[in-house]
Order: structure tokens, then sequence, then C-alpha cells
């Protein structure tokens, strides 16, 4: 009896303090077997534990609150509301870690990592796989704004980047969309068809004008619209005029309409003008002779009948050259001899042009062939490369054929060239104006036909 009192003296503290879920004491190894049995056989275990050692747990456990300063092992965590927070703690495993809500990864670890829902991965280091992949069923992988870089083998199925697409690996691109730089220092295989830019950029402007220049020796004038701005200049690709988008004429830089990989303006407001500086090298005679010349230009047909004034140069001077186009006349091109008040032009018909529909138009006149009162016989029309001169062109002067009294266009001082308006600021152009040439040489039709090709391909 003494010894059986003697044991429940040293027991029942211990039994109190465990049914308590008091801290518990580890004061010698029989409280410890003791308490180890009692906490087993629990289902619930108060409202908080805390240990300063080790906490095993093999059954399914739940918590609303658990912090650890150690290790804590379990054989799954689950979370009906996805509100399982690591704080400022490294996750790591080195078996299979899956995540059906939302996550957020400071630096992950894993040499398996299944996410069902959306991922966001920061840290300094961030998420890096030492071997196989990252896959998506849906291609539903971002990367936000960073940019994406690997050092190996890139093989994309669809890809959508707004940032740079860098891979100094090799690379197979089925279906990519970029609107980003891509830089590729290995082969780069396009699985998925060609390669389509959805805005051009200077880039492709020089390589067109490239194209342009390799058929001409004696450029004098080339704009391909690169800069509009309400009082702004613009570039000369090939001379070195000065060409001005009218003040008060309310061009923004959304004026420059994208046409393939092209640029174009727009003149549809009522107040567009663009003017080049006068300069001997864009006249088209001295008075005495008339220079050979070739003007070309893109231009949407406009739906409406009024004159509408393509070029002019002209000015309260005198006049020396115009074209204009009518809905029933089509396009005509006038070239003055101002002293004499004559006039020869050649008419393309307006069965040629559909409204709203894109042209390249190209004259030129050779004055060996047609000077003087024969000046007509020297101008040949084309239309989308093709000479249509003989067939549809009606030639005609002021006066009774030949022309009349008609010596050669003059150089009038104080006479640049308009575009898209006359020199009164009148008969606007409503549509758009493509590349604008003027070369003081008369192109071939082969050299007419590969500059409407080259060009074509970028409209």
């Amino acid at each position: 009896m003494k010894i059986l009192k003697e044991k429940n003296q040293i027991l029942n503290p211990i039994r109190k303090y465990c049914s308590n879920g008091v801290k518990v004491i580890l004061t010698s190894l029989i409280a410890a077997l003791a308490c180890t049995g009692i906490i087993y056989a629990a289902t619930t275990v108060g409202t908080n534990i805390s240990t300063g050692g080790t906490l095993d747990v093999t059954g399914a456990s739940t918590f609303t609150t658990a912090s650890s300063t150690g290790i804590v092992r379990f054989a799954n965590i689950n979370s009906d509301t996805g509100a399982i927070s690591f704080d400022n703690e490294n996750l790591t495993t080195t078996g299979t870690l899956t995540i059906t809500g939302l996550t957020t990864l400071g630096n992950a670890s894993t040499t398996l990592l299944s996410i069902s829902n959306t991922a966001y991965i920061g840290g300094d280091n961030g998420l890096t796989l030492t071997g196989g992949s990252i896959t998506d069923a849906t291609g539903a992988i971002s990367f936000g704004n960073e940019d994406l870089t690997t050092t190996g083998d890139l093989s994309v199925a669809n890809a959508t980047t707004t940032g740079a697409f860098n891979v100094d690996g090799n690379t197979v691109l089925a279906t990519t969309t970029l609107s980003g730089d891509l830089g590729v220092t290995g082969d780069l295989t396009l699985s998925g068809g060609s390669a389509k830019l959805s805005s051009p950029n200077a880039q492709w402007s020089y390589m067109k004008a490239g194209a342009y220049l390799s058929n001409m020796t004696q450029c004098k004038l080339m704009i391909m619209w690169q800069n509009p701005a309400d009082g702004g200049t613009e570039t000369d690709l090939c001379g070195s005029n000065t060409i001005t988008y009218d003040a008060d004429a309310d061009f923004t830089s959304s004026d420059r309409v994208t046409k393939g990989l092209s640029w174009v303006l727009d003149f549809s407001t009522p107040t567009k003008r663009v003017t080049v500086s006068e300069d001997d090298s864009i006249a088209f005679g001295d008075g005495t002779n008339s220079y050979d010349f070739t003007i070309f230009f893109w231009f949407q047909a406009p739906s409406t009948g009024s004159i509408k004034m393509l070029l002019h140069k002209n000015s309260a001077s005198g006049e020396e050259l115009d074209i204009t186009y009518t809905l029933a006349q089509g396009v005509n091109i006038y070239a003055y001899d101002d002293s004499a008040a004559v006039s020869a032009s050649s008419q393309t018909p307006s069965s040629y042009f559909v409204e709203d529909t894109w042209y390249f138009y190209t004259v030129t006149h050779n004055e060996s062939v047609g000077s003087g009162t024969t000046f007509n016989d020297g101008t040949k029309i084309y239309v989308n490369g093709v000479d249509i001169t003989s067939t549809d062109v009606t030639q005609n002067c002021t006066t009774a054929a030949p022309c009349a009294g008609f010596v050669a266009i003059e150089d009038i001082v104080g006479s640049p060239l308009y575009i898209g308006a006359s020199y009164l600021n009148g008969n606007k152009f409503n549509k758009r104006l493509g590349d604008v040439g003027i070369t003081r040489e008369v192109l071939t039709p082969a050299q007419i036909k590969a500059i409407y090709q080259a060009s074509r391909g970028f409209m």
C-alpha cells in the first residue's frame, strides 16, 4: 500500500498537467512516457501546441494557426481555402509539390512542381529548373512584363510576349506573337509558317528605300512618312530637301497609318498639307528645256468627284506641274509653260481606279522623245507597274495639238512642291498617300515594274 501511494503521488501531477494542455515539462523518463501515451490517444489537443523541439505528426492534422522554430513534417498539407502561408521562409521539398490554389513563391527549389491554378514566383533567385520542363496544356504560361531568358534550346508551341525574347541557344517557334525584341544567337526555326510583323518601323522604310534606289541613279526626293507632326519636318530618304508638315494642320503621329509594313499618311481631315521647299533639284525644266524625270507614288483613290490635288508645284508667280484626281476623269498630270500660258496633259481614265483602292502611279518624261510642242510624245503613264500610255491615256494641250507655243517647263522662283493640296491650300486630297518619289531620269519599264513589286511587298 505504501508503494502504491508513493506511485500515485508521482503520477497524479503528471496526469493533471497533461490533461489540461498546459506546458509539459519533461522532468524524467517516466513522465515523458506517461505524457506520450495520453497525447497520442487524444483527437483534439487544446488550442495551441508549442514545442522547442521537433513535432512529428503521422496522421491527418488540422490547424487553425501553427508556428514552429524547428522542423515540422507532414504527410499531407490541405487547406480548403488555400490559406496556407509560409511567410518569409523558404519552402523546400525533395518530393512532389502539388498546388491547386493561388500560389505565391519567393524562392522555390523542387524536383517536380505541379500547379493547377495561378503561380507567382519572385525572390532573388526566382524559379530554377535543373531538369524537366514547364508545361501547361492550355498554353496559359505568362511571364508578365519580365524578360524570358534561356541559355539552352527553347521550343515554343504558342507564345505571346510584350517584353524581350532572348535565346542564346537554338530556338524552335510554332506560333509566336512578339511585341518586343527577338534575339536569337543560335539557329531560329519557324515551324508554324512564315514570319509576319504586325506593324512597320523605320528599318522597313530604309529597306524599301534601298529597293527603290537600286533602280535609280538620280533620285531627288523620297518621302515615306516617318515623322508626322504639326509644323514638324520629314526625312528625305534620297535628297536633301526640306519637307515640312504645315503648321496648324493638326498633324499628329496618329496620321501615320500602318499599311502592311509601310507607313502611309492620312489626309482625310480638311487641313492637311505637306510642303517641300523650293529647290532646283526638284524642278522639271529651266524654261529652255524640260528635264527628264520620273514621278511615282502610292495613293488611295478618293470617293468624291471634285478635283483633289495630289502634287502641285505652283505659286502665285506661276505654274510648273500638278497631278490631280477626280472621280470622273481619273488622274491627270499637267505640265506648264507658264510664259506661253500653255499646258500639256496626260489623263488616265477613271475606269482604272476603284474608290478606296490603292494604286501605284508613275509618270515619266523623256525630253529626247518629246519636247516643246511635242512634249506629250515623251510622256508615259504607268499604273501598278504597267505602261498604259498607248492604250488608255488621253493626251491634250490647252492649244491646238501639237501644243502650239509650248517650249519647256519653267523653274518658277518661289514655287515649292505641295503634297495633298494646292498652293492656295485648296482642292484638298482626302484619302491616304504612300511613298512619294522623284528622280531626274527616265526609268525603264523594267525598273518601274521592279519598284512596284518591291514596294507592293511592303504594302
